[in-house]
């Protein structure tokens, strides 16, 4: 099966958001095992920053996999919208 350039592309960048997704979770619920991993403690101010990070991350892979569809009449707002209102925290 013959891939061409572009479905190619299409399947990296699904691949880097699934890492990103990844990622971000385990930052998100387990940040002072995530430092760990580069030999960094978890400080209480580590982890509320890393958690803040994560939600950033979180909040970026809606509108991420917005770029991915081909269909030129997508609205990326709603994308963005919907990556911020499912990324809301309330433990802080």
């Amino acid at each position: 099966m013959k891939y061409t350039k572009s479905r190619i592309n299409k399947w990296t960048i699904y691949f880097i958001l699934f890492l990103l997704f990844a990622s971000s979770l385990g930052y998100l619920f387990m940040p002072a095992q995530m430092l760990s991993i580069v030999g960094i403690e978890g400080t209480k101010e580590s982890n509320f920053l890393v958690k803040t990070v994560a939600a950033a991350l979180l909040s970026l892979i809606p509108s991420a996999f917005a770029i991915t569809r081909t269909n030129g009449s997508i609205n990326v707002k709603w994308y963005v919208v919907l990556g911020l209102a499912t990324n809301e925290k309330k433990d802080v």
